[in-house]
């Protein structure tokens, strides 16, 4: 104390203190390099949540925050509010995922339902033929069908795993609002789950798609079932990223037609 300083009586200390003070009552977290040190530095070169000692061992030369001189105002900041923003969008972009991934597992029911019941429709006519390829065709597209009801299952079970993840952080962000420490430490740790989560959901959204396969009668079918070349085989066609996959079916020597989507 110096003579420039001013004794304060009982009635004259002021009732709130600035913000350090007040982050003085928070409980901080330790330094996994140094257990008894509190982590207050955020070196903004890094981008490393540290505690002083570590801020002078290994980021002596780089800017550096003081987490309890920032914290009250980066809650209110550009960075925390876009986090929020991008969290809000990942989750409506997720439920538009889920409802892509449960439209084409439909289709892909649907798609096997009509074709397989169409070959049966188509056996009718040439019943004694077809017996035998009968069994052969349903095979081959319930091998389709497996193999891209598999792929969407993996896809399923990957999303649900996205929306835990995505979950997770956002109660951990809601969890930490009465505390403008913990939810810059939260924050900054949530901004590369965020990253992380949007290109596995870009992942995740092009790969939500399945093979089209459709079985196309022959006209000349009727004069060739004494013929023992068989009814028809099933040709697979990759047609691209933003079409899907198709499968071509043919019967006798006529190709089928492509059909878009």
């Amino acid at each position: 104390m110096t003579k420039h300083h001013q004794l304060l009586k009982g009635a004259q200390f002021p009732s709130s203190f600035p913000t350090r003070q007040k982050m003085a009552s928070e409980s901080f977290e330790k330094c996994n390099n140094h257990p008894l040190e509190d982590i207050k530095i955020f070196c903004k070169i890094h981008h490393v949540l540290c505690c002083v000692a570590c801020s002078v061992a290994m980021h002596e030369h780089c800017k550096k925050d003081y987490i309890p001189d920032i914290a009250q105002s980066y809650v209110t900041g550009a960075e925390y509010s876009k986090l929020q923003s991008d969290i809000q969008d990942l989750d409506q972009l997720g439920v538009q995922c889920q409802a892509d991934l449960d439209r084409c597992m439909k289709e892909v029911d649907e798609l096997n339902w009509n074709e397989v019941d169409k070959l049966k429709k188509y056996k009718e006519d040439i019943i004694k033929y077809l017996n035998k390829r009968e069994n052969e065709l349903i095979a081959e597209m319930q091998q389709l069908h497996d193999h891209d009801l598999s792929l969407l299952k993996d896809i399923q079970a990957r999303l649900k795993t996205w929306q835990s993840d995505l979950g997770d952080a956002k109660a951990k962000l809601q969890s930490h609002q009465q505390s403008t420490y913990k939810l810059f430490l939260t924050t900054k740790r949530t901004l590369a789950l965020v990253d992380l989560l949007q290109e596995s959901l870009n992942d995740m959204q092009q790969q939500t798609r399945h093979q089209h396969y459709e079985l196309v009668k022959d006209d000349r079918m009727e004069k060739i079932l004494t013929d023992t070349t068989g009814l028809a085989s099933l040709k697979s066609a990759d047609v691209g990223v933003e079409i899907g996959n198709r499968t071509a079916f043919y019967l006798g020597l006529t190709p089928i037609k492509l059909f878009y989507f």
